[in-house]
């Protein structure tokens, strides 16, 4: 199956969420961390690199991929505002200047029709300068919903990570408990990794680190959330048996990976 094409995130769209605090936090939490190879100003910034922003959304578990989405709207809408604001006081500065130019020549037209004409063009004008100066006081109302939509949504964001987190962390001690209820007693340092929290490009980067082939029946090109939980298991479990001086061939720990997530 073909590989949509990445997306790319320009050194504009990055600087803009790096600046969300929140979903920049999230980001680096779900990625990992690239050193910068120089100082610049990109360090000042603390800027995402594009591999962050992409690796971050791989997690098939978190919502970082809706969230940024709904901040992209977000800013695009603050961006429109702006752009209208700066519109509408462009239009209002030339329609006031042509009203006073239209006002100062309207005494000197003494030819009916003219004058008639040129106080339609002023009447025109004036309900062009009325609307104008509506749409401004308006923008600012918009600014103030959309600072709101953007303050609900920072909070939204923060709920469906918790709440991420605080299943993963009770599925995995479920788990724990399930090993050990097997008589696979792990020892601290494997219960501390399979609790740890880890971005989904580093839990890859450990398969291939210990020389362990993925098995073809973990989807790590389509993943469901499980797949994060199979995948966590899989190594602790290998390194408990290879700790153990125990079989930890894939069949192996395939056998008792099915067996401890009911799959």
């Amino acid at each position: 199956m073909k590989k949509s094409r990445a997306p790319h995130y320009s050194s504009y769209a990055r600087t803009i969420v790096s600046e969300l605090k929140t979903l920049s936090n999230l980001i680096r939490k779900y990625s990992l961390s690239e050193p910068q190879e120089a100082p610049n100003a990109a360090d000042t910034l603390n800027l995402l690199s594009a591999k962050q922003i992409i690796d971050s959304q791989l997690n098939p578990q978190n919502a970082i991929k809706p969230c940024l989405a709904a901040y992209a709207y977000v800013v695009r809408v603050h961006r429109d505002i702006i752009n209208t604001m700066e519109q509408a006081n462009t239009q209002r500065r030339i329609l006031k200047d042509s009203l006073t130019k239209l006002r100062d020549r309207l005494p000197s037209v003494t030819i009916p029709v003219q004058h008639k004409d040129l106080q339609e063009s002023i009447n025109t004008l004036e309900k062009a300068y009325k609307k104008t100066i509506e749409t401004q006081k308006e923008l600012p109302e918009l600014e103030s919903r959309l600072a709101v939509f953007e303050k609900k949504l920072e909070k939204l964001t923060k709920e469906l990570d918790k709440e991420w987190d605080d299943y993963r962390m009770k599925f995995i001690q479920q788990m724990i408990t399930e090993l050990q209820d097997a008589g696979y007693n792990l020892n601290e340092e494997e219960i501390t990794d399979l609790k740890a929290q880890q971005p989904w490009p580093e839990i890859l980067t450990r398969f291939k680190a210990r020389g362990i082939t993925v098995p073809a029946k973990l989807q790590v090109d389509d993943p469901d959330y499980t797949t994060y939980f199979k995948l966590k298991a899989y190594i602790v479990i290998h390194a408990f048996l290879e700790r153990r001086m125990l079989p930890n061939t894939p069949e192996e720990v395939t056998k008792i990976l099915k067996n401890l997530l009911k799959s």
